[in-house]
């Protein structure tokens, strides 16, 4: 029995599926965009050491070394560094939305086919964003002198995102349950042939 019966309590599991697999798309490709863009930002600013400068502190790479709240460039993290982090983390960000945005193709074609095994990668991803995310509110809470708001933040967000992906997990289900009945229905006989063969 899927755990859920409607999705947002007034569509179905199948439309509430399509509609999150839309969204989700549409998001991934605007981080890709978006990313792609800051390469391209990244390559014209590369040979300006102000810039980078900037974009150190921008990724916190930037630490003041006598601890005072001045924030300064710290002259450890080289040019090369900070390039290099940056476009290791750009491109980290683009290779995930783009398995993101196959996991919600898969899922949309799941849920018009019926097609559970479609829905599994989109489970995978959301689920391992969802922690990932979470993860990234509980570091932040630890780091910043604003934990309280983190972990509210936290727990705001890992409830809406829960109650989808279960939403999502009860359309698997739901699908399964589908399939288990009309495997009944095509064998009607399959479970006094089992009970037969237990007696003999």
């Amino acid at each position: 029995m899927p755990i859920l019966k409607e999705c947002c309590f007034c569509v179905s599991l199948k439309t509430g599926g399509i509609v999150l697999a839309i969204i989700n798309g549409l998001a991934s490709i605007a981080v890709v965009a978006f990313n792609i863009w800051g390469l391209v930002v990244l390559k014209k600013v590369e040979n300006s050491h102000e810039a980078i400068q900037r974009l150190a502190k921008e990724l916190e790479l930037a630490r003041n070394p006598g601890g005072g709240g001045g924030g300064g460039y710290n002259a450890a993290y080289n040019d090369n560094l900070v390039i290099l982090f940056t476009k290791i983390l750009l491109w980290t960000n683009i290779v995930i939305c783009l398995f993101v945005f196959l996991a919600c193709i898969f899922l949309i074609i799941g849920a018009l086919k019926n097609r559970r095994k479609f829905i599994i990668p989109y489970l995978i991803c959301n689920a391992f964003g969802i922690v990932t995310r979470f993860l990234d509110f509980i570091f932040k809470a630890v780091t910043s002198e604003k934990a309280f708001n983190h972990v509210v933040a936290g727990l705001i967000f890992v409830a809406i995102s829960g109650y989808l992906w279960f939403c999502v997990f009860s359309l698997y289900q739901k699908q399964c349950e589908e399939e288990r009945q009309r495997s009944a229905a095509n064998n009607p006989y399959a479970n006094q042939q089992t009970v037969y063969s237990q007696k003999a």
